[in-house]
């Protein structure tokens, strides 16, 4: 049989291929094994791997290719690959681990305690970075890249007083007469998995398995499945310093994990005998010294001036606010405006975001935010599922607050003029879910509110009105009580429907939800509440970035729902000269130009500056540049005949890498695309939208995006509605089959919250 064993082209990569391979064909004599070398982007860049997506950059490549077929299996260094691995994928038992300990190569000293103070010491792991300054905070810590020939020469050439790194790779190469330091685990927790190989390869072939499983450590095994158990419970990623070491003897399991953040970084270590109590203890101590607040906070029921003093405080110090539907778009104006804003959408039967996935990303973004706010409408302690996020936060070792809300079954009846309580008519209220599983209602007491003289208040049951009524009759209520539906209860968009028991079944309830039900004799109190208007959109805005949206702002009397898909990150880029021309297409481009920019600005003053829309014109006025010209859409023989162009001119287009990076000739004029920033998108979170829902588009980035998130996309291209911003934008919702979509008169955001309102 013929294997195909993918591998990355280094000598170390190479090294540990040949490993698996001398093992597998001693064990297998009858097969043939090829080495098939893969570069990866991982390869191919050198910039710090925290900046441009970490070590999963060096196994997407492979991944693919063990996808499409076209190797059998694939070499890592288990370290190496990321939390969770491709779809269909699977890692092999390990062979016998490598000695896991990180070693410092040291260059004018005999050892780490000679080390000069303010010594220099290079790294390109965040987590050495910082247990070494845990160790040493004289030291200074420089990134480096590369080889481990090429590390070395660069810390010779750079005069590095030493260098970090994996001891497991200098044995693997068979590198030696070096002056080393073996750093203790005690001392520096090496990176999960580290001196693990880990064998990748497609799950229905179980005969490679079976191979592989043949040559496999059973110890090794242990101790990846804890280490990898770790950083998949951490939900780790390049950018956050993480180690694990996990080591079996005696029936006994000891873990010594460490974790950091921007600030911080703390170590524990955790004895047990059983895997996941271990991995769970070890996490659940770091969170506890890391994580932010967590602040559950209760919106009121749809007024904005009806929240809480203290919920309004827990709002402007955040850092992060998670949302759901039904929160007013001006009580979010209150937050900071480089707060991150995650909208999870709850609606009745109608979740965005799941609520075990939202419990996961509270945990999350408190292991990245010092104040994250968990927004809910009316109050956190009635039908909110607040409990089920207490549980999982406790859990999870995150520290919380609750802050109570005023709920819409108390200041919905009174909105209405309608009191809970009134002497000599009724001493009592009682409040229940109408709400029921599978598009049902609960099983109601219809013969206690059939024969009781309180007020009864019913949450969440407007699709079922009519059947509730019907059944209290059939339960002996009087036909006569009285029974008030109020929908969007306290908000300028209040309906209230005021009827009787028997009469609200002949009805026609044109009402959108939420909505409450109140039954009783205290219905009678009620009072007509003056319209402010009669109908507040409702829409979603998938966006670039978590800060709020100009957008959103402009928009009045809208319910904004501001969805992240992406976020800009600048690149560094080199261009040949000075160009004649610099073409700014967006706020980003002039951001990302400037940013960074090697030149002294003053080089370019015989550069005509080009922007295309205000807005972008208005960003380069910012940085002290006034355009030379502003056109409404790109043009070449517009920008041609405006600027006079010649033969040999040349235009530098400042714009994103989904422009491209490309040069071309325009009639005696050379064009040149310089991508000087990153549209980079965000972890999908599938949604699920409304059918007719509105979404605005503000660039064609964004349909895409929004297509991959939205579970049923295809409904609604049929029955929703897409505002967009200009003609490209409205040609994406075209190609990707979208039936109503509607545009801007000119192609920006005044022109578009004009559409939207």
């Amino acid at each position: 049989m013929q294997i195909r064993v993918g591998t990355r082209g280094s000598k170390l990569a190479l090294a540990q291929c040949d490993s698996v391979i001398d093992m597998l064909q001693k064990k297998f004599p009858k097969c043939s094994f090829e080495k098939v070398i893969i570069h990866t982007k991982g390869d191919l860049n050198d910039r710090p791997l925290s900046s441009i997506g970490g070590n999963g950059l060096f196994v997407r490549e492979i991944e693919q290719q063990l996808i499409d077929g076209e190797i059998d299996m694939a070499v890592h260094s288990m370290k190496d690959l990321p939390s969770r691995i491709g779809e269909g994928l699977m890692i092999c038992d390990p062979i016998k681990r490598e000695e896991r300990q990180d070693v410092l190569i040291l260059h004018h000293v005999k050892s780490f305690s000679d080390l000069p103070y303010g010594a220099t010491v290079a790294t390109g792991s965040a987590r050495r970075k910082m247990q070494l300054l845990q160790l040493r905070h004289d030291l200074k810590i420089v990134d480096i890249r590369g080889n481990i020939d090429t590390r070395i020469r660069k810390m010779k050439e750079n005069g590095y007083d030493g260098i970090v790194l994996a001891k497991a790779g200098l044995n693997r190469l068979g590198v030696d007469n070096l002056n080393l330091y073996e750093f203790p685990i005690e001392e520096m927790i090496p990176s999960p998995c580290q001196g693990i190989l880990a064998v990748e390869i497609r799950k229905d072939r179980t005969d490679l398995q079976m191979m592989l499983g043949a040559v496999s450590d059973a110890k090794t095994t242990a101790e990846a499945e804890v280490e990898r158990g770790f950083l998949q419970e951490m939900n780790a990623d390049c950018r956050r310093p993480i180690g694990a070491g996990a080591y079996q003897q005696d029936g006994m399991l000891t873990l010594h994990a460490v974790y950091g953040n921007d600030e911080q970084i703390v170590c524990t270590t955790v004895t047990g005998t059983d895997q996941k109590e271990v991995i769970a203890l070890a996490s659940r101590k770091i969170r506890s010294q890391l994580a932010g607040m967590v602040s559950i906070v209760g919106a009121g029921p749809g007024d904005p001036q009806m929240i809480t003093v203290k919920g309004l405080q827990a709002m402007k110090e955040a850092d992060c606010i998670v949302y759901d539907r039904l929160i007013p778009t001006s009580l979010l104006k209150h937050a900071k405006k480089d707060c991150r804003m995650i909208y999870v959408g709850k609606a009745d039967h109608m979740h965005t975001m799941k609520q075990s996935r939202i419990n996961e990303l509270l945990v999350e973004q408190a292991m990245q935010y010092r104040r994250v706010v968990r927004l809910k409408g009316g109050d956190i302690s009635l039908f909110a599922r607040t409990q089920e996020e207490v549980t999982y936060l406790k859990e999870k070792g995150i520290p919380y607050e609750l802050i109570s809300g005023v709920s819409s079954c108390m200041a919905g009846p009174m909105s209405a003029g309608i009191p809970l309580t009134a002497r000599g008519v009724c001493s009592g209220f009682h409040v229940l879910s109408a709400h029921g599983s599978y598009d049902g209602i609960n099983d109601l007491p219809y013969d206690q509110i059939a024969f009781s003289h309180d007020t009864w208040v019913l949450m969440m049951g407007l699709k079922h009105v009519k059947e509730i009524a019907e059944n209290l009759l059939l339960h002996g209520m009087k036909g006569s009580t009285p029974l008030a539906v109020i929908s969007s209860a306290t908000t300028p968009m209040q309906k209230t429907v005021v009827s009787t028991v028997e009469g609200v079944i002949y009805e026609t309830l044109d009402l959108p939800s939420p909505a409450i039900i109140v039954i009783g004799e205290t219905v009678g109190f009620h009072c007509e509440k003056k319209k402010e208007t009669e109908f507040r959109k409702e829409i979603y805005l998938p966006k670039i970035g978590y800060e709020r949206s100009r957008l959103a702002d402009l928009c009045k009397n809208v319910m904004v729902h501001e969805i992240p898909v992406s976020v800009i990150s600048d690149l560094e880029y080199e261009q040949d000269g000075i160009p004649d021309v610099a073409l700014f297409t967006s706020r980003n481009g002039v951001d990302g130009f400037m940013h960074g920019l090697k030149n002294d600005i003053r080089s370019y003053a015989e550069t005509a500056f080009v922007c295309i829309g205000k807005a972008s014109a208005k960003k380069l006025k910012e940085y002290g540049i006034t355009a030379d010209v502003i056109m409404e859409r790109y043009d070449e023989d517009m920008l041609r005949q405006r600027l006079n162009l010649k033969q040999d001119t040349t235009v530098y287009h400042y714009c994103g890498t989904l422009a491209g990076n490309h040069n071309r000739m325009y009639r005696g004029y050379e064009y040149r695309a310089i991508p000087v920033y990153d549209n980079q998108e965000l972890p999908i979170e599938m949604m699920d939208v409304m059918e007719d829902a509105t979404i605005v588009f503000t660039c064609s980035s964004n349909v895409e995006r929004m297509k991959h998130r939205m579970i049923h996309f295809d409904a609604w291209a049929q029955h929703g509605t897409a505002l967009v911003i200009g003609p490209s934008t409205f040609q994406t919702c075209q190609q990707l089959g979208i039936q109503h979509i509607i545009q801007a008169d000119r192609p920006d955001y005044e022109s578009l919250a004009e559409l939207i309102v």
